[in-house]
């Protein structure tokens, strides 16, 4: 699993772009969903469509949490990556 890190205001509005580009490319596929699960510290305020192999959202978060992204490949193929977020005043 593949994981990145941002560090946030409480009061951000944060977009953040979920990629599965580089996989999907070097192994000849497409990325069919990507699914987008919040920690309960962390609030999804919008979630666009899958296009060429991402998914972009916006969120805040109250207090340092994760979004962990499922991305489900043309072949079946499921892989993951974590978006670890830490809040501080900025």
């Amino acid at each position: 699993m593949s994981r990145s890190k941002v560090t946030v205001d409480p009061s951000d509005d944060t977009k953040w772009t979920f990629s599965a580009d580089e996989w999907c490319t070097d192994e000849g596929l497409t990325c069919s969903t990507i699914t987008l699960t919040p920690s309960s510290t962390v609030t999804l305020t919008s979630e666009g469509s899958v296009a060429a192999n991402a998914k972009t959202c916006r969120f805040t978060a109250s207090a340092s949490g994760t979004i962990a992204a499922r991305f489900t490949m043309s072949d079946s193929q499921i892989r993951e990556r974590t978006l670890y977020i830490t809040v501080t005043d900025l």
